[in-house]
């Protein structure tokens, strides 16, 4: 896969980035609703919308209850890690982007697995990963000058982190 600046796949984890912190539109998840169908509910609509803003015909989205999940990347054979969602360009794996709700209870053990499998996705077949942080505002948030310092770090490995804190409908990059 070409990571190069001028590749296609490139500019794309790009632009998905600009898309994730300026134009995504978040939502409150509902009453125990689950990364999958907030994904399915929220993301997608706004995703395939900026998909086709592109205009570009071999760009497809994959998500979990669609007819197209998307694809695995495998290790040692044997465990699969689905992204969220997906991001396909011309059949190949795009952008994988990874939901996390944080909480004060699962702060530590969502915020890496998340980073985690983040990581496998960029370095496993995937051109890049988009990591999305949901926070009820107050609850462990990630200062935003961490939020730079650990973009910063991730970027080499083509990972980013966007947060929301819900209450106040923040984004943060």
């Amino acid at each position: 896969m070409d990571k190069s600046p001028d590749s296609k796949q490139a500019k794309l984890w790009a632009l998905t980035n600009i898309f994730c912190s300026s134009e995504l539109l978040w939502s409150n998840k509902l009453s125990d609703e689950k990364e999958p169908a907030y994904t399915k509910r929220v993301l997608v609509p706004q995703f395939s919308a900026f998909a086709e803003s592109l205009n570009e015909k071999q760009l497809n989205i994959n998500s979990d209850g669609m007819t197209d999940r998307p694809r695995p990347v495998t290790l040692n054979g044997a465990q699969d890690f689905y992204p969220d969602m997906s991001l396909d360009l011309y059949g190949d794996r795009g952008i994988a982007v990874e939901v996390k709700y944080l909480s004060k209870k699962s702060y530590s053990d969502a915020l890496s697995k998340a980073l985690g499998q983040a990581i496998l996705y960029s370095a496993f077949g995937y051109v890049g990963a988009v990591v999305l942080l949901i926070s009820k505002s107050g609850e462990n948030e990630i200062a935003a000058k961490d939020l730079k310092i650990l973009n910063s770090g991730l970027e080499a490995a083509y990972v980013s982190v966007h947060i929301v804190h819900q209450n106040l409908g923040a984004v943060t990059s």
